[in-house]
């Protein structure tokens, strides 16, 4: 198999493919795109982490990245990469540092916690009223918006399950996203219980599967999909999510093949999932298809 970045000499090259009309081209050029340029994303947005409190307490460097390339760079392809493929300018790079600095700056502004009342659970909605923030996501919205998201999300999982090459992709996104909505609830500032929300219920009415999809076994371990998540639950009561490699090593493959069914299952939705429905979707995906610190 040809490395990623065979025949992609130089960046002119690399937009070219990645501005190109035939799909295979694109992907092809992302793959390399990947290659070349996470590693020094990642870089930059360890540096922003570290020096700005507000994302260092909400968010990792790989879901700041991925939520750049999902919500900045995918859906402008031309603003980053038309002048280089054109030979107008000599590269994307500068463009593309100085953008997610802007980006990243953007999301800390977003991000800033609410104002603290008297109630440490409340903030002021601007008629001296209180809402419960979670996250920014006010109180009527605590199970509305993420469930409005989620339910889309598993709609399009399901929809095209048929076309998964291995029943472990579909099995393996449905799984890391439980695993991911677990996390995400594991980290939030008040306890949701209060408010009426049983965690790990409201886990898996989200993120939910038919009967037969959770008798469906991984055949690298012989265990169903329903299996896995029961001899999980415990753990997840507790908010105790599995380390990636740990989870790999439980469904008896090695972590990168762990990484490639996700990764996989989620081409799928890339490929048949209307595209603005699957950026839309973008902040409530795993990072590089792990949900794993």
């Amino acid at each position: 198999m040809a490395a990623p970045c065979s025949g992609y000499p130089n960046e002119r090259s690399l937009a070219q493919g990645l501005l190109a009309a035939d799909q295979p081209e694109r992907e092809r050029a992302w793959r390399c795109f990947d290659e070349r340029c996470r590693k020094g994303l990642l870089y930059q947005a360890r540096e922003m982490i570290a020096r700005t409190p507000v994302l260092r307490s909400r968010t990792s460097e790989e879901d700041l990245v991925q939520g750049f390339l999902a919500d900045k760079v995918m859906p402008n392809r031309e603003t980053f990469f038309d002048k280089v493929a054109r030979g107008d300018k000599q590269g994307f790079l500068s463009l593309l540092k100085k953008s997610f600095t802007n980006y990243a700056i953007d999301m800390a502004r977003r991000r800033e916690p609410a104002i603290v009342h008297d109630d440490p659970a409340l903030e002021d909605d601007g008629e001296g009223r209180g809402t419960l923030w979670v996250s920014g996501i006010g109180a009527g919205e605590v199970t509305a918006e993420p469930e409005r998201h989620y339910q889309r999300l598993l709609s399009i999982i399901h929809h095209h399950h048929a076309s998964f090459k291995s029943p472990a992709h579909y099995l393996a996104v449905l799984l890391a996203e439980r695993v991911r909505l677990v996390k995400v609830l594991g980290e939030a500032p008040v306890d949701l219980s209060e408010y009426g929300i049983e965690p790990m219920e409201w886990v898996e009415a989200l993120v939910c599967w038919p009967a037969a999809v959770g008798q469906t076994g991984f055949d690298s371990c012989g265990l169903t999909l329903d299996a896995v998540w029961e001899a999980l639950r415990p753990r997840m009561q507790r908010f105790d999510t599995p380390k990636r490699k740990e989870l790999a090593q439980m469904l008896g493959v090695n972590a990168n093949t762990l990484d490639q069914w996700v990764s996989r299952g989620r081409k799928v939705l890339w490929d048949g999932a209307l595209y603005d429905e699957i950026v839309a979707l973008a902040p409530y995906w795993f990072s590089r298809g792990t949900p794993w610190a």
